[in-house]
Order: structure tokens, then sequence, then C-alpha cells
């Protein structure tokens, strides 16, 4: 179906040939065929008074002039090309007057980069929307785990409910919202303790310049009538003392730490 033009815009594109612009370039500007201008231009008998039609012509001279001045000074160029795509895109939000075309021009951006700079912006606003989404539904379900779900198992409800997304993309999205497992926090304080626990603190030191500053312990092991034995002993380093002992039938971490403590509250 051809397109409708209005009245106003078809004049305004005669005025601009009777101002003195060839019609090859109304036609690229506003992409209209030029067998379109001639037909508009047969149809319209208006003239316009020589002495106005100079004024107009010394007038367009100045302005193309003027634009020759800035595109010569390079200031147009020394602005960051994302600037003038943001420029560009709130220009043909807020004019429809001015074509993508003359926008493009007067800001030195192709209109390829412009059109591309749009449909990134559109899949860009999309992505958000779904992410904020996502973003709802993962914060629901580790609520409703009581803060025990990891991205693992989130990943795999959202699954089940029909949104298939990666782990990665979950762990990113916990981490954007500050959600962490309590159980991963679990896993992170026994490994602490661990790496505590195997840390080599005296190095070889075993050196003490007051009481009470170091002690140490080790397990011995005998039988007694047949019946294994473990004896857990605690030395002072400073005195060279057995402070703290204790006697049990099972070897185990237990042993050390029930000496440690009833040594302690000694």
């Amino acid at each position: 179906m051809p397109k409708r033009y209005s009245e106003e815009y078809k004049q305004r594109i005669i005025q601009d040939y009777q101002y003195g612009v060839p019609i090859q370039e109304i036609s690229q500007i506003n992409s209209i065929a030029i067998s379109t201008i001639y037909r508009w231009l047969k149809g319209c008998e208006q003239e316009i008074p020589t002495p106005h039609y100079s004024a107009l012509l010394r007038k367009k001279e100045h302005l193309e002039h003027v634009l020759e001045v800035i595109r010569l000074s390079g200031l147009i160029d020394e602005v960051p090309l994302r600037k003038r795509l943001d420029i560009l895109e709130t220009l043909h939000v807020q004019h429809e007057e001015y074509n993508v075309h003359e926008l493009c021009e007067a800001l030195n951006v192709a209109r390829g980069t412009f059109y591309n700079h749009i449909f990134r912006r559109a899949d860009r606003s999309k992505y958000e929307e779904e992410q904020a989404q996502l973003a709802l539904q993962v914060q629901q379900i580790f609520d409703d785990s009581q803060q025990r779900f990891g991205a693992e198992k989130i990943r795999i409800i959202l699954a089940e409910n029909g949104i298939h997304v990666g782990k990665k993309r979950i762990r990113s999205i916990m981490q954007e919202l500050g959600l962490e497992s309590i159980r991963e926090n679990a896993k992170k304080d026994y490994k602490k303790r661990l790496e505590y626990q195997r840390k080599n603190l005296l190095e070889q030191n075993f050196t003490a310049s007051r009481k009470n500053e170091i002690w140490v312990s080790d397990i011995t092991y005998f039988k007694v009538k047949n019946h294994g034995i473990y004896f857990c002993v605690i030395i002072d380093l400073f005195s060279r003392k057995v402070i703290g002992y204790r006697v049990s039938r099972k070897c185990s971490t237990q042993l050390v730490s029930a000496t440690f403590r009833k040594t302690f509250q000694d």
C-alpha cells in the first residue's frame, strides 16, 4: 500500500526545492522517490519572489559555512561515540521533525552504527527485565529453603518449574543479592578450622618466656592387662612440667580437647 504523506510534509519538501536544495539530495535525505517529488512540484504553482529567494540562498550558504567550520574544528569527533549515540537516541525520540539521516550527519555517526545501538539497547532492556524477574525467583527459593539452598539446588528447582538457566548465572545473582547458603558458610568455617589446626604455630620454637604462655600435648599408648590405654598429657613449655593428663580407652580428638578443658579449669 503506498505511503500517505500529509500536505504539510509535502509543502516542506517543495519549499526545500524552492530554496535551492537539489532534488537528488531531497530524495536521499527523506527517502522519497524522485518521481514523487516531481509530481508534487508539478501540482504546485506557488512561486517565491526573487528577492526573498536570493536572501534564502545567502542564508543557506552562510549556514553551510558554519557547519563546515564545525566539522573542520573536529570538536564533534572529540565527543566519545557512546555519548554521541546516546544524544542521537534522545533527539530521535523527542524531535520527530528530524530524520535519522539528518541527525547522524550532524553528529558524524554512521546510520548503521546508530541503528545497531538502538537494537542493542532494546536487547539490553529485555535482558535486564529478565534478570530482575530471575533475581526475584532466586530470592524466593532461597528464603523458602530457610537460606539453606545453594546455586545448584536453586537451579534444579527453577528447571522443575520450566526455567532453565546455568548455575554460574544463578551464583552471580546470589552474589549481587548478598545471598550465601548457611551450609556453604558451615563448610567454609570447617575448612578454616582445619587450616588453623594444621598450621604450625610454633614453627619448632619450643621456648616460652613466662608460665602458661605455651602448652603442648601428646598422646601415648600402652597396655594394662591386655587392655589398650591411651594417655594424653599436657606440658607447660616454660616449666617443662606436666600440668594435666587424662586416660581413655579410645583415641580421639575428644580425648585431647577434654584434657585441655580440664587442665584449663583446674
